[in-house]
């Protein structure tokens, strides 16, 4: 019986402190031992004497567009794109494909895309928006990785910005299934942002209750998020 599936000898790794030479033993789909001259047998030796052994990229925020907007990026080429940069694994938003990660058929049809055309592995969040909550819990059962929720205009007249109803609701099931829930903060900036701290206050449009993975939200938690939003909208000259 083998002691490592794999076995990686002679590999150069890079640490917090140097780069150094050492074997490299897997077993299953996990790290067993790394260390030099390692002992034991393997099912598969492999020899990448002077060769770089690194951690593969895991890009959570993609937007491979597809199905509907491949022509900005589709899931073929963007996948390959990021395994040229030595990513291995990619997490795709909702939006731009069209139709978005609302439902259990857009997810279905996503999945089946990215089954096809990825070279590398994947996962997909969902959408959260004022016409899909019921549909959340579903989302969850097919395996999305997490919600995206936008709270100024996407971009897309197909991913509806989320309110604070809609945020609170979609936070709580996300918070039922231990899921996280994202969201982008830009409204009108020049109509809604004056330089005045209720003002800015008022973007977020979410009140200290409501949970965000199981977390609660607190006001100085707010209070400290608006102070970053003015002072980035300063330093852009937009307030």
């Amino acid at each position: 019986m083998s002691d490592w599936d794999i076995l990686f000898r002679g590999a150069k790794l890079v640490s917090a402190d140097d780069i150094g030479t050492a074997d490299v033993a897997v077993v299953g789909e996990r790290i067993a031992a790394v260390g030099v001259n390692l002992a034991g047998s393997a099912k598969q030796v492999v020899d990448v004497a002077g060769a770089f052994l690194l951690p593969g990229i895991i890009d959570a925020h993609i937007h491979f567009n597809e199905p509907g907007r491949e022509h900005w990026e589709g899931i073929s080429t963007g996948s390959r794109a990021l395994a040229a940069g030595g990513g291995t694994v990619f997490f795709d938003m909702p939006l731009n494909a069209s139709p978005p990660t609302l439902d259990r058929e857009s997810f279905i049809q996503k999945r089946a895309l990215a089954e096809q055309k990825s070279v590398l592995d994947f996962g997909l969040w969902g959408g959260l928006t004022p016409v899909n909550l019921d549909h959340i819990d579903e989302l969850a059962e097919l395996g999305v990785i997490g919600f995206k929720a936008f709270m100024s205009e996407s971009g897309t007249s197909d991913f509806r910005r989320a309110d604070a109803a809609t945020l609170k609701q979609g936070m709580k099931t996300a918070a039922k299934w231990k899921l996280p829930a994202s969201r982008v903060t830009i409204p009108e900036i020049r109509a809604r942002l004056n330089g005045d701290g209720e003002q800015i206050r008022s973007v977020f449009q979410v009140a200290d209750e409501i949970t965000y993975s199981g977390r609660q939200f607190t006001a100085p938690d707010l209070q400290q998020w608006c102070g970053i939003v003015k002072k980035q909208l300063q330093l852009l000259s937009l307030s």
